[in-house]
């Protein structure tokens, strides 16, 4: 959920208050082409970023500690990629949902990341 692609969608329904309801009602990528297990561990390792975090990271087979921006920015990268890859979608769907986001919210160097890692998959 949280990722571009779900944001976007999300977005289609949700101005201020998301709520269970409009939670419900929204689409989740089909479960057979979705990578659960690597997103999974990628997401992990993003939370895992100091000792506090130490028995999660090692029950989900982690490391932990601290990451730099261009090591976050690529785990992020790839969970984007990964999820809207589940979602079907396009490499021109993607570019389309870059252009929902201000260029501060998804700066142009983090939607080149996840178009490199989206073209990889």
């Amino acid at each position: 959920m949280n990722s571009l692609a779900f944001d976007w969608l999300s977005r289609r329904y949700v101005e201020l208050h998301l709520n269970y309801y409009v939670l419900d009602m929204l689409c989740f990528p089909p479960y057979s082409n979705t990578p659960w297990e690597r997103i999974g561990k990628l997401a992990s390792r993003i939370s895992c970023v100091d000792d506090r975090f130490s028995e999660f990271a090692a029950e989900t087979g982690v490391d932990c500690g601290p990451l730099s921006d261009a090591q976050r920015n690529d785990l992020r990268a790839e969970i984007d990629a990964l999820v809207a890859h589940a979602y079907g979608l396009t490499g021109d769907e993607l570019r389309f949902i870059f252009t929902d986001f201000t260029e501060n919210a998804v700066p142009p160097v983090y939607r080149e990341l996840v178009m490199a890692k989206f073209e990889g998959l």
